[in-house]
């Protein structure tokens, strides 16, 4: 799209261009009741959990306690229940150097103490509980008058702020055990969690309690709650699964700084970490592109340098770009992010994190179109459909039984946190079901040689023509301008999938269109009939061989009316096979192809689909392939090869051997895929000497293209423009006469004077009597640094509000 600065090139016509959780193992599900009963009794170190009885522990060894998977859940399970239960003596010593590593990201600069304004930010940050305000005011004033306390002080404060936590978690337990049996629901689980001031995860939910409940009987007792509370906070609400990603996501941009032989009581030891400008672009990759609003509000918080203090000094030092954050702090990030999230939609669905109200507003009421306080599958479906993404069914499907299994089992309706959970996952795949993100994860992978985690504009050319498009880079410069946020012409994976979700709405578009021409209303319900269907499909004109239609219609149940997502799958199926069997045609058209297969019968003359090595030489010279010298020759040689296996892959027919004298016809066509990808090379690094060369970032120069495209066809109908963009236009270009009048669009004159100038420096820039867009964009920087006739406030005007 183009910005309010350059839109004043084109004036005003180019916009009309324009329920209740309860964990099973596999193992449960499968056990007889009998032996079900005798795991409540026995199994699992743990006694069945009603009335108040307590979590039996089995052994001294707190490496084996509870979850033997996981020592440091064990650990964290052991300190938690001897705190609870009153054995514990203080903290022991690797509590103790885990709080002086949060204290030391804490402390003011060139001092050994922290402000008191930042303990929430403390406990925030080793995965505690925050109080209100007043209370921890008055738990630091037991200890001191000043401002300022050490790390012997903060000890004691610690101390203090168990036994306050212990107190609320119980007045909120007692809060939900209306009944007075010491136990909890796992159903009420959740809303307590919220009433903690937690964001609860379905997946994260079930997974601690598995750890905690572990005898399957859908409740919790005090202690049960405490220690659930423990693993949920121990991984920031992630599972384990999810820490695995982010911890993946870290390590691969994270550095170990400088290393200290012996760190000192105020130095904290090396360890890897991320420098603050890199958050953003994480966080992204690990939820999506509807997180990057959000993300950009995170980075300021590392403006103080250690990115969490709400009490940075002017010494500080380190801004955003330059603070640098550790694995845990990234953590804590990225689960702020999810909150976020959360809380901006509760904002516009009132009760969201607690309990469903009826009256809400925002998403929720206009998703909850009966008022019921939940959500129903139709009822979901049309929300979908009134945003950015067109819902399939199959996703749907898909990822409500990870958000809302239960539910859907019980034939229930949704609630607000299923909803979130719904839509958190829906948005991070951008509509896609998991399968599709795996395909696109693997394509972005194979193309992604340097393994930088970013394709190029011509690397996503190549994707697309495997996926079995054609699209001109025109076209993709125009899709990668929608999501390349930093303008580097470089697409990491998150917006590599919100393109191809901007490239699947196109599609899907005219799917819709074809599907509205042919469907009927039979008794209420549309579609399309079935004896219908083919002639639909072949409509879109994206499978040139009927008869993988006529296959893939065989295959649907003999119903008369096919609905719209049935077409889809339908289409899409044909799609695939027509990839496979177009895939020795290396991306090109028929007319393209064509153009190859006569000049390789003027060598082929008996007709038998290969040449020899000196006709070979004489096609290659026909394109102006030929190698010329020796160490293009067994450079030659390997593409040839490379060539013969690619046809291969593509089952091709007739395809020679490695290094054999004979060079087929399909292996010539692969060859040639690959000499044009090497000229398109050539012209892309061209491009980015320009670029250098005129100082205009990518983003500029895409938004430059847009308004020459404009002016190119300017004169055309709607017809000729689509039919343009499917072209190579780089020998194109602009009229002098139009070049004058983008000029006059910004608002300046021409005088006579003015355009004896301007025609001067046309003459420098025009080829073959046309401004072509290289000489565009220099005669854009010219105007811009000589300020031709004041241009430069004609444009800031046009840029106005």
């Amino acid at each position: 799209m183009i910005s309010n600065r350059f839109a004043i090139l084109v004036g005003p016509r180019f916009d009309k261009r324009r329920g209740e959780e309860k964990p099973e193992t596999e193992a449960w599900r499968r056990a007889t009741p009998r032996n079900r009963r005798l795991a409540l009794r026995r199994g699992s170190g743990m006694t069945r959990t009603t009335h108040g009885a307590s979590l039996q522990i089995v052994g001294n060894d707190s490496q084996q306690l509870l979850d033997g998977e996981d020592p440091r859940i064990a650990l964290l399970l052991a300190r938690t229940l001897a705190r609870l239960r009153g054995e514990s003596n203080g903290f022991d010593d690797a509590e103790k150097e885990d709080l002086q590593n949060a204290f030391l990201r804490f402390k003011v600069p060139d001092s050994a103490d922290i402000h008191k304004d930042d303990l929430d930010a403390l406990l925030n940050f080793v995965g505690r509980w925050v109080p209100p305000e007043e209370a921890i005011t008055d738990m630091a004033r037991k200890i001191t008058m000043y401002d300022y306390m050490d790390f012997d002080e903060f000890l004691q404060f610690m101390t203090y702020y168990d036994e306050f936590e212990r107190a609320e978690q119980e007045r909120v337990f007692n809060l939900y055990d209306e009944d007075g049996s010491g136990n909890i629901s796992i159903a009420e689980l959740r809303c307590l969690l919220s009433g903690l001031g937690m964001s609860p995860n379905r997946q994260m939910m079930r997974e601690a309690l598995s750890v905690v409940d572990k005898n399957w009987d859908g409740e919790l007792n005090f202690e049960e709650m405490c220690c659930f509370l423990a693993v949920y906070r121990g991984s920031e609400g992630f599972t384990k699964d999810e820490v695995t990603g982010l911890q993946e996501l870290f390590d691969s941009t994270a550095v170990v700084e400088k290393v200290v032989e012996k760190p000192g009581r105020n130095e904290l030891p090396p360890e890897p970490k991320l420098a603050g400008k890199f958050l953003p672009n994480l966080l992204i990759q690990a939820f999506g592109m509807q997180v990057a609003d959000n993300v950009q509000e995170l980075q300021q918080m590392l403006a103080s340098g250690q990115g969490f203090r709400k009490t940075a000094t002017s010494d500080a030092g380190e801004g955003s770009e330059t603070a640098t954050i550790s694995f845990k702090e990234f953590l804590i990030l990225a689960r702020k992010t999810r909150e976020m999230e959360m809380i901006q939609l509760s904002k516009e669905m009132p009760g969201m994190l607690n309990t469903p109200a009826r009256g809400a507003t925002g998403d929720f009421q206009n998703a909850d179109a009966d008022g019921s306080g939940t959500i129903s599958a139709i009822e979901l479906f049309k929300f979908l459909e009134g945003k950015e993404f067109t819902p399939m069914k199959k996703v749907v499907r898909e990822i409500l039984q990870d958000a809302a299994a239960e539910s859907l089992d019980k034939g229930e309706e949704l609630d607000f946190n299923q909803f979130f959970d719904f839509l958190f996952v829906y948005r991070q795949r951008d509509g896609f079901s998991k399968q599709e993100v795996d395909q696109f994860r693997k394509g972005f992978d194979e193309y992604d040689a340097d393994s930088s985690g970013s394709i190029s504009t011509l690397e996503l050319s190549n994707i697309f023509r495997d996926f079995g498009y054609r699209i001109s880079m025109d076209t993709l410069r125009h899709f990668i301008d929608k999501v390349d946020e930093d303008g580097s012409n470089q697409l990491d994976f998150r917006e590599f999938l919100r393109l191809m979700r901007w490239h699947r709405e196109s599609e899907l578009d005219n799917y819709k269109a074809a599907f509205s021409r042919s469907k009927v209303v039979r008794d209420g319900v549309e579609g399309i009939m079935r004896k219908k269907l083919k002639p639909a499909i072949e409509e879109l004109g994206a499978i040139g061989d009927v008869t993988i239609i006529d296959v893939e219609v065989e295959r649907l149940p003999k119903e008369l009316l096919v609905d719209f997502d049935t077409f889809v799958d339908t289409v899409d199926a044909c799609r695939q096979e027509f990839v496979k069997q177009e895939k020795k045609k290396a991306g090109f058209t028929d007319e393209e192809l064509q153009t190859y297969t006569e000049a390789f019968q003027k060598f082929d003359r008996d007709g038998s689909g290969c040449i020899e090595g000196r006709e070979l030489l004489k096609l290659l010279e026909a394109f102006r392939w030929e190698p010329r010298s020796k160490e293009d020759r067994q450079i030659l040689l390997q593409r040839l090869n490379d060539a013969r296996k690619r046809a291969r892959d593509a089952m091709a027919p007739k395809v020679s051997a490695n290094d054999s004298p004979e060079f087929g016809y399909w292996e010539f066509i692969q060859l040639a895929r690959e000499l044009h990808t090497l000229h398109d090379k050539a012209k892309e690094q061209a491009m980015n000497d320009l670029m250098e060369e005129v100082q205009f970032n990518q983003k500029e120069v895409n938004q430059f293209h847009e308004v020459f495209l404009h002016w190119l066809h300017v004169d055309d109908d709607e017809e000729t423009i689509e039919r343009a963009k499917q072209q190579d236009e780089s020998d194109a270009g602009l009229t002098r006469e139009l070049v004058r009048r983008v000029v006059r669009q910004t608002g300046v004159s021409i005088s006579p004077e003015r355009k004896e100038v301007l025609d001067v420096r046309l003459d420098k820039l025009e080829e073959d009597h046309k401004l072509k867009f290289h000489g565009f964009l220099r005669l854009m920087r010219w105007l811009i640094d000589t300020n031709f006739a004041e241009i430069n406030s004609q444009m800031e005007k046009g840029a106005g509000p």
